[in-house]
């Protein structure tokens, strides 16, 4: 049977997503950014439910149900907008908060996947029970690239621009297995090809909830697609 991970969503409105996850025996992870934490999703409760306490009891809810079905779970702490903090002791206290509220829940993640080395370092030396997984955000197209990382990760998700190659993947799988490494791909990327958008658009999702509170530019498209048909 596949092995998926499904990401979590939070609904105001209809079924709890645990609920919905759970009717398809392929999902066995669920990955969630943490309340109010930047990562490469929208925050939690976007442009429906914005009250940071029934949010979080809701994730709670959620993963409870989930962790007591056996689905492994797997925080999100990749975004590439630390800023100031990107490898500082704040930075390093918020982590070790997240994950102790957690655990007071049951609900210690088996993964944490993050685009940023240095949280990476930090799980390793406070979690090292913990899966580290390299983000799909980190543009990791090279076994070059995988061999930097070895000691920080010990899963990868491999680059969009290259996952569609079979014959790349076997070789990138070939090492992982070789070096006791897990290989995972991004099966639903909506990402054209080589997009010099990705990192502009990463860090505006990451902030989209501030984003939509400012005056932006009108008119302007925030990917190629629309350039390219304007430029046709």
């Amino acid at each position: 049977m596949i092995a998926l991970a499904a990401g979590y969503q939070h609904f105001a409105d209809g079924a709890p997503f645990a609920e919905i996850a759970l009717r398809h025996a392929s999902v066995k992870e669920v990955y969630f950014p943490w309340v109010g934490e930047p990562s490469g999703r929208p925050k939690l409760g976007f442009e429906e439910e914005d009250d940071a306490a029934e949010l979080e009891a809701a994730l709670r809810r959620d993963l409870t149900r989930l962790r007591k079905a056996g689905v492994r779970l797997d925080l999100l702490l990749n975004a590439n907008c630390y800023g100031a903090e990107a490898m500082g002791r704040k930075l390093e206290g918020r982590i070790g908060d997240i994950l102790a509220t957690l655990s007071s829940w049951d609900c210690k993640p088996e993964i944490c996947t993050t685009a940023s080395p240095f949280v990476a370092h930090v799980l390793k030396e406070t979690f090292p029970e913990i899966e580290v997984r390299a983000s799909v955000n980190m543009r990791l197209t090279t076994l070059q690239a995988f061999r930097y990382l070895a000691p920080l990760f010990d899963s990868y998700y491999l680059g969009r621009d290259v996952q569609r190659n079979l014959e790349t993947v076997k070789r990138f799988s070939d090492w992982c297995h070789a070096h006791g490494k897990k290989l995972c791909i991004l099966a639903n990327s909506g990402c054209l090809r080589n997009c010099p958008w990705q990192t502009f658009h990463d860090n505006l999702i990451a902030h989209s909830d501030e984003a939509m509170k400012v005056e932006n530019v009108k008119g302007w498209c925030t990917g190629p697609k629309r350039l390219m048909q304007k430029a046709s």
